[in-house]
């Protein structure tokens, strides 16, 4: 299973399951999931790389909120980052893709890998990081990304906008 943080552990799979194919779906509680982790980004990748690196792969449009965590001191990504999309079959799409990706914008020999993050939707993820420090920096390149659409629009407006903790999330 590549559910993060899945309670129960991996799943029993059955002798022989998956041995002449690829497993292609995620486990049946990450159906319904919007939320990804994508781990093993190379450290020069930007949030702008990474997401051009989406778009070019047919996602533009498909996801609401991007976080590609930074180290101040080294200018580069700590190696993963936290994509909303706006529907499950989207991030399926997105989990089939990156799950063996090989990144393309800088050279490197990262494979990725893909699991339904802890955080789910694009409420949950704007009240999880609506007081860290990083949605103050001066640099966009550190805040966490939201968009309409392929339209960033600002974190703090996105944050009003959201709906209440405990009421029924979005996306």
């Amino acid at each position: 299973c590549s559910e993060a943080g899945n309670a129960g552990g991996p799943r029993a799979r059955r002798p022989g399951a998956g041995r002449d194919t690829q497993q292609k779906r995620l486990c049946e509680p990450c159906r319904s999931r919007t939320t990804m982790m994508l781990r093993n980004i190379p450290n020069k990748y930007t949030q702008n790389t990474m997401m051009e690196e989406m778009d070019d792969l047919g996602f533009g449009g498909s996801y609401d909120f991007f976080y590609l965590p930074m180290d101040v001191h080294n200018r580069s990504n700590v190696g993963y980052a936290f994509i909303n999309f706006l529907s499950p079959p989207d991030a399926q799409r997105f989990h089939d893709e990156f799950k063996e990706h090989r990144f393309r914008k800088h050279q490197s020999r990262k494979i990725s890998s893909v699991s339904a993050a802890h955080v789910q939707g694009l409420d949950a993820n704007l009240r999880h990081f609506e007081n860290r420090a990083v949605t103050h920096a001066r640099n966009d390149q550190y805040r966490p990304v939201v968009l309409q659409g392929n339209k960033r629009i600002d974190f703090d407006e996105a944050v009003a906008g959201a709906a209440a903790p405990g009421a029924a999330a979005k996306g």
